[in-house]
């Protein structure tokens, strides 16, 4: 009870500041760019591996709730099921929030370790193998072939045991090498490269792949212009770039 407890406090450190704009998923503004579920969840965290700037969007239950219907894991009906519960016992709904952080950051600590294609931490391992069994447990196969999950989520803790197994789903399956991580400066998303090169570079072209190009240009412009030219006297004066 102790190792699992000292867990969790761990893995609640993890978690930052929510969103200004809690209760609402702007899908204009947070596009979903991970290719699978469980990458756009750990995608819920912006600015990842900037602490100053790292900020959670699942700031409360109904951002959440916002969350799940914008990834069409929930119909309008089982949406409106999901905010029903978080109205009847909101205490309930924000502690089951926290086991949704914390089951998305053992799965970011995962497909952290997929994008950069090493052996994941065993601490990682573990805490996804309770959470694997404990959502297994409590959820059932539909009476159809080939057999899946389908108990639709309508509380807060059944979207967490369903968000695992999703996540198991992409964990377990070949999908997992595709993997890769944004090489926007600070920007920490993943996502599932399936070009046919797999040679794609960032979360979103528009995005950090703009950012990447307008430094680029910055960095010639300095380059070039006379200012630049005197003010670096080791530069010979016929090289070129």
């Amino acid at each position: 009870m102790r190792e699992r407890e000292a867990v969790s406090a761990a893995e609640d450190a993890k978690i930052t500041k929510p969103a200004k704009t809690a209760g609402v998923w702007d899908d204009r503004a947070r596009p979903m760019i991970g290719g699978h579920p469980a990458v756009d969840l750990v995608n819920t965290v912006s600015w990842r591996l900037v602490p100053e700037r790292r900020t959670d969007h699942l700031g409360d239950a109904p951002a959440l709730v916002s969350w799940v219907e914008a990834t069409g894991l929930a119909d309008p009906e089982d949406a409106r099921v999901l905010r029903a519960s978080v109205a009847a016992d909101p205490e309930d709904a924000e502690t089951a929030l926290r086991g949704v952080r914390r089951m998305r950051e053992v799965v970011h600590g995962l497909l952290d370790a997929a994008a950069h294609d090493r052996e994941p931490a065993t601490a990682d391992v573990r805490a996804f193998h309770r959470l694997s069994l404990d959502a297994r447990r409590r959820s059932a196969w539909a009476p159809t072939l080939p057999l899946s999950w389908t108990d639709p989520p309508r509380t807060v803790d059944g979207l967490c045991h369903r968000l695992t197994l999703l996540a198991e789903e992409l964990l377990t399956g070949a999908q997992v090498r595709d993997v890769r991580l944004c090489e926007g400066p600070g920007c920490g998303w993943l996502f599932l490269d399936r070009t046919r090169s797999h040679t794609r570079r960032w979360c979103s072209s528009g995005d950090c792949g703009n950012r990447d190009r307008a430094r680029r240009h910055y960095a010639r412009t300095k380059r070039s212009s006379p200012a630049a030219s005197d003010a670096s006297p080791r530069k010979q004066p016929h090289s070129t770039d």
